[in-house]
């Protein structure tokens, strides 16, 4: 953070190098080395020193970059047209860097996904590469966003093109020809085709003609011996192209093979170029360029939806898309409030279709925003209207709706992304999980999988979504111990900056305490403060202490196993042992422990430290206790509280021992924990 020092240093560094990447890079971090507690004139120097920079010659193969780290300052202040200028000047600028150009693409992605412009965000993530190298993670998975952005916009793209049928279909017939004919030239154009169906010259160059003989086209009648160049003689280039534009028609200036291949060519990634002619009946829409090499008025009259039967199917597809944009974008992409657009524009554009699927829809999506009224006008109808719908059904009991899907299958797939949580791959665990969600909805989750899921969003500080997810343990499973636990969390995150303003400002102030001075030889003298400040003190809540018993063990002192001793009279720790389990629910673990001794053990003192036993392997190290005695006594009351303690942690991720200081050392050394259990079991018939 010592920005200052960091910028006299990439100076340093630019002033005495003569490699020029090193220049151009000591330059870039330089320019980004503003104060971020100063104001917003800093970032502006620093953005016009890198523009200052992309205007030098020496940086010219560098724009590139120069305009990337320009458009990452643009955005800090926050400043997102000029940031997607400099990324598409970025891209503009690169000829060969695919690091750089996949980051521009990713930015400009992540835009256009924040502004809800998801034609554009599938357009930009579809042309990323994704195993190009550099991207930076962005937190989610890229290739399930591109999937989920490709399926939302085909039935845009299908929305799209059926109001523009039935649009050009309620045209006056001299407005509409006149239009399709402007679209005709249009097209055809495009393809280097003549305006007039009938002319000869409409078909592709195939090379192969053998109309006439072949021509000397440098001969000239006039003067043959004049041996000037036809390119030089006007006359003959305007002859030549006279017989050309008569034999073939006015034809655009490309190779004829990439008319060819644009004339086959059935879609176009990421142009975003839709043609409203295409085929009526295809769910893939082709643009301008997938149009047959023979366009005719007939066959862009044949897509129109002039007779009631088309209109009819047209209006089917378009209820249809509806239906499935409101789905896709309340489950694919969590957009609520877009669902809701198209869930209400397919009830007010289609009054006579069924409207379950919207009420269910619309039922959820404003129950997610928290508008509990709306949630609750859509239940009613839904329940009156359509009582023995499949909609109804999924809203009163999901699983007696959805027998079939209460499978083992499913219920693995769910574990498997408890298990993706716990581990703590987030952004695998929630893309499956959504995934999964949108096809099953609640019907799999369990109160643990709802509880981990909010400790992640908790750790990221995203309150708002972990408060949802916590009151849905709280509604759906009611008589679940982590239910209260729930409770608890939600009106403590209520409070959360309430509760950090009040600890970041405390101070406290250690009272003076009475000191007893004990001499060699005569009675101890009690010295008292001058002055003691009144401290008030809350009395805790007492409880029963629960006394450890000890069990009387019959050991065998020095009993040895591969390279551990037992030594039952010499202190030994508790270890909890977890596997496979990501750092923030190891704290979680830890703080539930630590909450259960103070309550039960408040009368000793127990620790509990983290510690590492290798990649996969955590441990809890409770310390600690006098004898192996003791601490079996405190394992056997720990091991019995861990379901209740930790109950969202399944009792196949974690187990309990105890274990002397030396063996401890001696186990994070060798690794051998299946030599030591198998000595502890020898001892404690097979305890652990």
């Amino acid at each position: 953070g010592q920005n200052e020092q960091a910028s006299e240093y990439y100076g340093r560094a630019s002033k005495h190098t003569v490699d020029p990447v090193l220049d151009i890079f000591a330059r870039l971090n330089d320019a980004k080395m503003y104060r971020k507690d100063g104001n917003s004139k800093e970032l502006e120097n620093s953005i016009g020193r890198l523009l200052q920079m992309a205007k030098k010659d020496k940086y010219r193969a560098y724009r590139d970059i120069i305009y990337y780290s320009t458009g990452q300052l643009s955005l800090q202040q926050p400043d997102t047209i000029g940031g997607i200028s400099f990324y598409n000047k970025s891209l503009f600028y690169n000829e060969n860097n695919i690091v750089y150009k996949s980051r521009s693409f990713l930015q400009l992605a992540n835009i256009a996904y924040d502004q809800r412009n998801y034609k554009s965000a599938f357009a930009y993530y579809d042309s990323l590469l994704l195993n190009s190298t550099g991207i930076d993670e962005p937190g989610f998975d890229i290739k399930d966003r591109r999937n989920s952005l490709e399926k939302v916009v085909n039935e845009m793209l299908v929305i799209q093109m059926e109001d523009s049928v039935q649009m050009i279909a309620k045209l006056a017939p001299d407005e509409r020809d006149a239009f399709l004919n402007k679209l005709l030239k249009k097209y055809r154009k495009e393809r280097g085709l003549k305006d007039d169906e009938k002319f000869e010259g409409n078909s592709l160059i195939t090379f192969n003609n053998s109309n006439g003989g072949a021509v000397d086209l440098f001969a000239s009648a006039s003067n043959p011996s004049k041996g000037e160049w036809y390119f030089y003689n006007a006359s003959m280039k305007a002859k030549g192209f006279n017989e050309f534009k008569q034999k073939w028609g006015k034809r655009v200036n490309v190779d004829n093979w990439r008319r060819k291949s644009s004339s086959e060519e059935t879609s176009m990634k990421g142009s975003g170029n839709i043609d409203p002619l295409g085929p009526a009946d295809s769910s893939k829409f082709l643009n301008a360029n997938a149009l047959p090499v023979n366009i005719t008025m007939d066959a862009l009259m044949s897509n129109i939806p002039l007779t009631p039967e088309k209109l009819d199917s047209s209006n089917q597809r378009l209820a249809s898309s509806l239906l499935s944009l409101g789905k896709l974008l309340q489950f694919e992409l969590e957009d609520h409030e877009q669902a809701i657009a198209a869930y209400e524009e397919y009830l007010q554009r289609f009054p006579n279709m069924p409207a379950d699927e919207a009420y269910l829809g619309l039922y959820y999506s404003y129950n997610k925003m928290g508008n509990v009224a709306k949630a609750n006008q859509y239940k009613n109808l839904l329940t009156t209207k359509y009582p023995q719908s499949v909609a109804a059904k999924l809203l009163l009991n999901p699983t007696a709706a959805q027998p079939e899907k209460n499978n083992p299958a499913v219920t693995k797939r769910y574990e498997e992304i408890y298990n993706q949580f716990i581990e703590g791959k987030f952004a695998e665990a929630l893309t499956a999980k959504r995934r999964e969600d949108s096809l099953y909805g609640k019907t799999y989750w369990t109160p643990q999988l709802l509880y981990i899921e909010s400790i992640h969003y908790i750790k990221e500080k995203n309150d708002s979504s972990a408060i949802e997810v916590l009151k849905n343990i709280s509604s759906l499973y009611p008589s679940s111990p982590l239910s209260d636990k729930a409770k608890t969390m939600v009106e403590v995150l209520g409070r959360r900056k309430e509760i950090e303003n009040y600890l970041t400002n405390l101070q406290v102030t250690r009272a003076e305490e009475t000191m007893v001075i004990v001499g060699d030889d005569k009675p101890a003298d009690v010295v008292k403060p001058v002055s003691k400040p009144v401290v008030k003190t809350i009395e805790p809540v007492r409880v029963p202490v629960t006394a450890i018993v000890r069990d009387t063990i019959r050991a065998i002192p020095g009993r040895t196993v591969g390279a551990f001793t037992f030594e039952p009279d010499k202190p030994h720790y508790v270890m909890m042992i977890l596997d496979k389990v990501d750092g923030v629910y190891i704290n979680e673990a830890r703080n539930a422990f630590l909450r259960y001794n103070r309550e039960k053990f408040y009368n000793q003192t127990i620790n509990i430290t983290k510690d590492q036993l290798d990649a996969e392997k955590a441990l809890l190290v409770f310390t600690q206790f006098a004898d192996a005695d003791a601490a079996v006594a405190y394992f056997d009351k720990i091991k019995k509280a861990a379901p209740a303690e930790v109950s969202w942690l399944q009792a196949s991720k974690y187990s309990f021992i105890v274990i002397s200081e030396s063996n401890l050392q001696l186990l994070k050394t060798n690794k051998d924990l299946r030599t030591f259990k198998s000595l502890m079991n020898a001892q404690f018939s097979n305890r652990f």
